[in-house]
């Protein structure tokens, strides 16, 4: 078993500012996992509203912890994990807390970013993970095992 951290293509999310809500981020797409080896098809994304909708809510982070030292990069929760078309979306409750950031004012800026420039808007999830390979498909499939963020 691995752990994933891969980038979904980018969506146009709807910015409620009353709510400091963002509906409908790309969590994933169909396609390949570019750098991962890995495909991402209709099975993975089943798993992933599933294994989403399981958590009730999954915390959000700013980057991935690996990529620094995780302080200060919470954002929110995301929930409401559904399927339309070829991706999985889902809704992001920014926090208040994440305005008080000791990286400055992240919720703003998240919002900001998803009104402003929906097109460099993205997520990552975090998933714990098994590969299936699939008969004549060059790549393995990835199989969600465990949903644990949305960074």
């Amino acid at each position: 078993m691995n752990e994933l951290k891969l980038s979904a293509a980018v969506g146009k999310p709807q910015v409620d500012r009353a709510t400091s809500t963002i509906r409908g981020f790309k969590v994933a797409t169909i396609g390949e996992a570019r750098g991962h080896g890995l495909i991402v098809d209709d099975v993975t994304l089943s798993q992933l509203v599933q294994l989403g909708n399981a958590a009730g809510k999954l915390k959000c982070r700013f980057t991935h912890p690996e990529q620094s030292d995780g302080l200060g990069s919470f954002i929110g929760d995301a929930s409401n994990f559904r399927r339309e078309g070829d991706s999985v979306l889902a809704d992001l409750e920014v926090s208040p807390v994440a305005a008080k950031s000791p990286r400055g004012d992240l919720a703003d800026y998240v919002l900001s970013l998803a009104e402003s420039a929906p097109h460099s808007f993205g997520a990552s999830p975090h998933v714990k993970l098994a590969k299936e390979k699939i008969r004549g498909q060059k790549l393995p499939a990835l199989r969600g095992l465990e949903f644990r963020a949305v960074d």
